[in-house]
């Protein structure tokens, strides 16, 4: 009887590590509350702005890993579009409807060359309402010269 308890700990940890952040979830309030962050307002209302971003994130075969309809999406497995990730690392595009057909798209990470490579694509895919070659979405990103942060 006692080794039940200390199995299902066993069992529970072991998941656990092979989920890594999956089982335990996002931090959205903290992916929300990232000073450093991407927007734009468009001229279009929120649920398209919604739908074309899960179109984006389709083509680019990244996983909507957390989201709520109309209102966030945790992305992850943007390697596609910005291949300096790591494939667990979190990306939060927020929508919020600032006036009759327009939305604010809002784009943060910890990691902020990742949210400023992918807002571009983003950005770009809804301005254009989804009709970008996919060769311009998934090329490569111009590298930073050393020169230019000194």
């Amino acid at each position: 009887m006692k080794n039940i308890p200390i199995k299902i700990t066993a069992i529970f940890i072991l998941i656990a590590s092979f989920t890594g952040c999956a089982l335990i979830g996002s931090d959205v309030r903290g992916l929300r509350d990232i000073k450093e962050a991407h927007t734009r307002v468009f001229d279009k209302d929120l649920p398209y702005c919604y739908d074309l971003t899960m179109k984006a994130l389709s083509r680019w075969k990244a996983s909507a890993f957390q989201r709520r309809k109309n209102d966030y999406i945790v992305a992850m497995e943007l390697e596609t579009v910005f291949r300096s990730c790591i494939d667990t690392t979190e990306l939060g595009i927020f929508f919020t409807e600032t006036g009759p057909n327009k939305t604010e798209v809002k784009v943060t990470s910890l990691n902020y060359n990742l949210s400023e490579a992918v807002a571009q694509k983003l950005f770009d895919y809804i301005e254009k309402d989804g009709k970008v070659p996919i060769e311009k979405e998934t090329a490569p990103n111009k590298p930073v010269s050393l020169k230019a942060l000194y």
